[in-house]
Formats: C-alpha cells, sequence, structure tokens
C-alpha cells in the first residue's frame, strides 16, 4: 500500500511543499529514504523506527521505501521527521488516509517519539496557506510562532501518539489559528547603552540622530576612547519599532535560523549585530549548503555595527558594498544560488591609523605613511561612495567630562526619530521605499529639489570636495532628512551645508 502525506522544507528563507510517500511491499526487512535527502534526513531511518516502536505502534515487517517528492530539490533537516513516520503508520492501516486531507506534518521526532521544535515553522505555516492546508500539525513549542498566519488550523502535539489520535479519533491537541494582524505595543526598554552616559559630543549625537531618522549608513573614524564603540551602541535605543511586515519578515528570519524566542516570535524590536574587525567573510555574508545567513542577513530592518573596521580583512570590508547598494545578498554554493535580505542601518567605527590620533590636529599622528595605508586603504572610494555619511570623531575635553550638565536621554531622541519616520513613511505613500536614505535617483529629484541659490552652492561644493553623482546623490538624500527635522517642506541651503560636513574623509587617500 502505498501513503502519501503533506509536509514542508525550507531553502533559503522560503518554504516548499514535500510529498512524503510510503510504499510498504513483502521481502527482506529494509528502511529506505530517498529523494535527495541530506544526512539528516539519512539519519532519522533509525530514529523514526525507535520512536514509532516506542510509541506502541508495530513497525511493518518487509520493505519500506520512503520517496520526498519533489525528487530534484534537496530537503535538509529533521521537519520531515513526523510526516514519515504518519505515512508509514499510514501505509501499516493505522490512520486512515482520509483523515489527511488538507493537513500538513511538520516536525522532529525524538527516540521516546517526542515532538521536538523545529526552524522555519513561519515560512512552512505561511506557504502552506498559499497551497491550501487547512491544518498543521506541529511541536507544542511551534504554536506560538505558528498561530501567526491567519485562517490556518494549528494543533500543537506532545508525542507521536498524541498525532496519531488527532487522526484517527478526533482527538483535539492545543490549537491557535486566529494569526496575529497588529503589532504589540512596545514599553519603554532599558537598553544597556544610553545617550543620556555620554557627556559631550553632540555633533556626534547630532549626526547619528540624522543618520537613524533616514536610515543613512554612517562611518566613524577617530583616536582611542574617543568613544565611538558606545556612540554605535547607543544607536539601538533610538530606533524606531519595526511595522507588521518587518517583524513578520525578521521572524521568518530568524525562525529558519534557528534564534527565535518560541514564546513570543513576533517583536517590535528592530535586531542590533554587532560584528568586530575580526569577523570572516562567511560569518558576515553567510554561506554554505544548507545556506547559513550571516550578519548582514540577521541584521535586516535593524542595525548592523561594524567595530573597529580599519582592522578587518579588506575582502571581508569590501563584500559590503553589495548589500549596502541592493539591500540584498547573493551567495553561490554548488551551482545553486541564493538571494536573501540585507536591508539594515550600517553603522561602523574604526581607528583610521595605528595611534588613532590622525585626525586630532593639536595632537601630532605618530604613524608613518606606511601605517597610515595598511588602516585606510581597507576604506576603498568606491565604500565610501555608498556610506552616506562620514563622522570624525574626537576625544572630550575635560571640561565636558567634569561639566555637570543633563544629557539628552535615548527616549527623548527616540521619540523624534519616530516624528521623522512617520513624516517620511507618509510622504513615500506608493512608493517602493518609505525613509529617505532609501529614495531612487527619480524620487531624489522629485522630492529633493533645490533653489538656484542651492544649487549653486551645491555645485561649488561638489567641486571643492570633488565629489561623484552617487556621493551628491547620498548628500541630497541626507540634506532632506535635516530638513523634515525641521519640519521643512524644502531643502534649503543651510541643510545641505550640514549635509556636506559630513563627506570629511570623501577621499582618504589624501591622508596617506
Amino acid at each position: 500500500m502505498v501513503s502519501n502525506v503533506f509536509s514542508f522544507a525550507t531553502n533559503g528563507i522560503k518554504a516548499f511543499p514535500v510529498n512524503v510517500e510510503s510504499d510498504i511491499s513483502r521481502g527482506l526487512p529494509d528502511f529506505e529514504i530517498i529523494g535527495l535527502g541530506d544526512a539528516s534526513i539519512k539519519e532519522s531511518r533509525k530514529r523514526i523506527w525507535t520512536a514509532i516502536k516506542n510509541q506502541c505502534f508495530d513497525f511493518p515487517v518487509g520493505k519500506v521505501i520512503i520517496n520526498l517528492a519533489p525528487a530534484s530539490m534537496r530537503k535538509v533537516g529533521t521537519t520531515l521527521d513526523l510526516a514519515i513516520a504518519i505515512s508509514i503508520l499510514t501505509a501499516s492501516g493505522v490512520v486512515k488516509p482520509e483523515m489527511l486531507k488538507d493537513t500538513a506534518l511538520v516536525g522532529e521526532l525524538s527516540l521516546e517519539g517526542n515532538l521536538l521544535p523545529v526552524k522555519g515553522i513561519l515560512p512552512m505555516v505561511e506557504e502552506g496557506k498559499k497551497n491550501g492546508v487547512k491544518r498543521f500539525i506541529i511541536p507544542r513549542a511551534n504554536v506560538p510562532e505558528g498561530g501567526i498566519v491567519k485562517d490556518v488550523n494549528i494543533c500543537g502535539v506532545s508525542n507521536l501518539r498524541q498525532a496519531v489520535a488527532i487522526l484517527s479519533d478526533g482527538e483535539k491537541g492545543v490549537y491557535t489559528g486566529e494569526g496575529i494582524t497588529s503589532m504589540p505595543e512596545l514599553s519603554d526598554i532599558n537598553f544597556e547603552f544610553d545617550f543620556g552616559q555620554i557627556a559631550g559630543q553632540h555633533e556626534c549625537k547630532r549626526a547619528l540622530e540624522i543618520a537613524v531618522s533616514g536610515c543613512h549608513n554612517i562611518i566613524m573614524l577617530g583616536s582611542a576612547g574617543s568613544g565611538k564603540s558606545l556612540l554605535a551602541s547607543c544607536v539601538q535605543g533610538i530606533m524606531p519599532p519595526m511595522d507588521y511586515d518587518e517583524s513578520y519578515e525578521n521572524t521568518a528570519i530568524y525562525s529558519i535560523a534557528g534564534k527565535l524566542e518560541h514564546q513570543s516570535p513576533l517583536s517590535s524590536e528592530r535586531p542590533f549585530r554587532r560584528v568586530h574587525g575580526s569577523v570572516t567573510l562567511r560569518g558576515l555574508t553567510g554561506g554554505g549548503r544548507p545556506v547559513r545567513f550571516g550578519e548582514v542577513t540577521l541584521a535586516n530592518n535593524g542595525v548592523l555595527f561594524f567595530d573597529e573596521i580599519t582592522e578587518a580583512d579588506r575582502r571581508v570590508v569590501e563584500a559590503l558594498r553589495e548589500p549596502l547598494e541592493n539591500r540584498t545578498i547573493c551567495l553561490s554554493s554548488l551551482g545553486v544560488s541564493e538571494t536573501l535580505p540585507a536591508d539594515f542601518l550600517f553603522v561602523a567605527a574604526g581607528n583610521p591609523c595605528k595611534c588613532g590620533r590622525l585626525f586630532e590636529g593639536d595632537r601630532n599622528c605618530s604613524c608613518n605613511k606606511a601605517q597610515i595605508k595598511s588602516r585606510l586603504e581597507k576604506l576603498s572610494l568606491p565604500l565610501l561612495e555608498r556610506i552616506d555619511m562620514h563622522l570624525i570623531v574626537r576625544g572630550v575635553g575635560f571640561r565636558d567630562m567634569s561639566e555637570n550638565i543633563r544629557e539628552e536621554s535615548s527616549s527623548e531622541i527616540r521619540k523624534r526619530v519616530i516624528k521623522v519616520r512617520t513624516m517620511q513613511k507618509e510622504r513615500y505613500k506608493g512608493e517602493s521605499f518609505s525613509t529617505n536614505g532609501r529614495m531612487n535617483r527619480q524620487a531624489i529629484e522629485k522630492y529633493c529639489s533645490l533653489s538656484r541659490d542651492s544649487l549653486e552652492f551645491a555645485e561649488e561644493a561638489v567641486k571643492k570636495l570633488n565629489l561623484s553623482m552617487r556621493s551628491f546623490d547620498r548628500l541630497l538624500r541626507v540634506s532632506r532628512t535635516i530638513a523634515d527635522m525641521e519640519e521643512s517642506l524644502t531643502v534649503q541651503q543651510h541643510h545641505l551645508a550640514e549635509a556636506f560636513q559630513y563627506r570629511a574623509i570623501e577621499n582618504v587617500r589624501e591622508y596617506m
């Protein structure tokens, strides 16, 4: 007898349906799984055989062949364990085939037959809904995640016997299927780092507020101990909350990556991923088979903070050019290509030279040209052109440290950021973007028109700084954000003047 059970597997950040076919025939006892499964699926034979036995079911005597269709697509992981076990029991007559109508089964089995949580439930349930699945039987721990999808019955079970009881006798498990259509309220979060704890550095705080308000990538270079890393760490506390679509996308990514909190899968808090100059290329971009997400994908819709960027391998730094330009990362391995989302706010910090005092002015730099070049050559001109704001961070003076002045807290700055982001979202309704930092050329011409005086000022500044058109476009985006912060309908000359200040290290070659 041949049985068919519907299940799902993942490929990149997407799920695809898998038809688990079982055939039991006479012959010497054998148990084989075919259909392009990886090592974890091949190993599942003994795990499934033992689970069926320990749940007090008889494993069929004879030749058991399992086919995972479509056989042309590679299946990875342990999500098919439950479907394979139920397929065998259906072919054995324990479960009636008609009870499997419009039902999909996903889950990993332990040797005792208990259901263990698996990765990727959210994209599987979403894809199942598109394919007409009305009921999912999944591990109990994955129920909150599966329940995000509306109009699908999610049945959480603890073990194989309970799954069989639901399919055979109609016994109910833990059901939820109402879906989540709105974000939970974002309460005040006490972040570890707060701008209110930093004395002075008002210019840097202003620049970071502009960067977050318009989603502009920013790099900070300066001496050691000037507060670059601390300033960047505070960015997390002024980021606006995610909307439903952003949170849904990130939940799917973190689900497949196995980094999701099962009890509260949908979160308004944006991810903040921090990498150091010692990060590897694979760790930053991801890759391999199966595909492992890198930091650029885990930071999607959030912040990627690259600390000590001038210490990193140049190949690693140059790999950022694709996600900074396209907001995606394309990975190729064994002839298979995957395009993953990588839309994040990029914040980088580093020392411009070994002693770090290159930009200090009155404190002479003690490094020779070779030492300076070894650091600054990591920052190629094409990379810097893809970063909207360049900031030189200088040390805090003793007076700033000693004066008892109340500094603005991150929560105060965050309120202003949310206000500016809301203005942009309203302005760009119907566009493919919602922030100034994501405007394309046509949008820049439409929303960043300049007066004659401002145009002449911009032309003179572009010639002086020797900016490319790509750099000028990014400068206009920053100007638009500064104007929004002042609630100005037009980009004026002083907005441009401030934006030009944030291109201070456009041409790093002059320091070598």
